[in-house]
């Protein structure tokens, strides 16, 4: 189970989500919440951890810059989980 948290502050926003993975029966510790530095967004994964990485590694591969508005960035996310849905 992952647990997640956001709390908005006056302001920030305050994200928190517990660290264990589990690898074959045995746990693990692995930061969950990922964040591109410099800009407004924040992610976690839950569930299969390889592909948790291989998320991580594409939203840091990001032209952050280029990205023109919210809903860009929501269909971009979006195409990449179907992809990766179907590995």
């Amino acid at each position: 189970m992952t647990l997640l948290a956001a709390c908005k502050c006056a302001d920030s926003l305050v994200l928190a989500a517990d660290s264990g993975v589990g690898a074959g029966g045995v746990m693990l510790q692995e930061q969950k919440i990922e964040y591109a530095d410099g800009h407004p967004i924040a992610w976690w994964f839950s569930g299969d951890e390889a592909l948790g990485h291989e998320f991580r590694a594409w939203m840091r591969a990001r032209p952050w810059g280029k990205i023109r508005d919210w809903q860009s960035l929501r269909d971009l996310v979006r195409d990449r989980a179907e992809t990766l849905a179907e590995l």
